[in-house]
């Protein structure tokens, strides 16, 4: 994943701040940055490989396509289109039928996508989440708004988009947490010593562990 924390990145740390001021901007590129990053580079590196992945697309080769690739970040790509190919080809998304330019532009979004976005219900993400985001481990379950920043940004960028779909504009809405004249957000604070002493001492004593 690209670090925007990184000197050498501050062009696009900025234009993604930038960005969170202006109205007319992208919805989700304010929301999150990266299947746009992915998406430049997979047109500017990748090209040859979209049209072969277009024209396998088109006539249900891509297995066969998958099994000519050597290198592993082309065998990724493929096979994320061909692991989705069912739902990509349906009437909602993009059929057969789809014109190649219009197709090309729409599968080099899905895979952008797919990129950047992290399914944090996925057994493959749970290392990631106990050791960098342990607060959101339970996220799935309960559905909050986190009170730490790291993580109420990781759950906006991520929890609802798909890589089919993009981001859910209607969801976001509800979980942003916008202050008001009238609404406050605040923060749910740690209970004192003295009383988590005494819910240890309940807890114990009601299960004798």
């Amino acid at each position: 994943m690209l670090n925007l924390a990184l000197a050498k990145n501050k062009d696009k740390f900025d234009s993604f701040y930038e960005m969170q001021d202006d109205p007319d901007a992208d919805f989700e590129e304010k929301i999150n940055p990266y299947p746009s990053i992915f998406l430049s580079y997979l047109k500017d590196n990748k090209d040859e490989l979209l049209d072969k992945i277009v024209s396998a697309y088109k006539d249900n080769s891509l297995k066969d396509l998958l099994e000519e690739q050597d290198n592993f970040e082309d065998k990724y790509l493929v096979n994320l289109v061909n692991e989705n190919y069912e739902d990509l080809t349906s009437e909602d998304y993009y059929p057969t039928s789809t014109e190649d330019s219009e197709l090309k532009e729409s599968l080099s979004q899905f895979l952008a996508n797919a990129l950047a976005f992290i399914d944090i219900s996925e057994d493959q993400y749970s290392d990631l989440l106990t050791e960098k985001y342990l607060n959101l481990n339970n996220y799935d379950h309960i559905n909050y708004d986190p009170t730490q920043n790291i993580d109420y940004e990781f759950i906006k960028r991520n929890y609802f988009a798909s890589a089919l779909d993009g981001q859910d504009e209607n969801a976001l809405n509800i979980y942003q947490i916008v202050k008001t004249d009238e609404v406050d957000y605040k923060g749910i604070e740690p209970i004192s010593q003295d009383l988590q002493s005494l819910v240890d001492s309940y807890y114990y004593n009601r299960t004798k562990s």
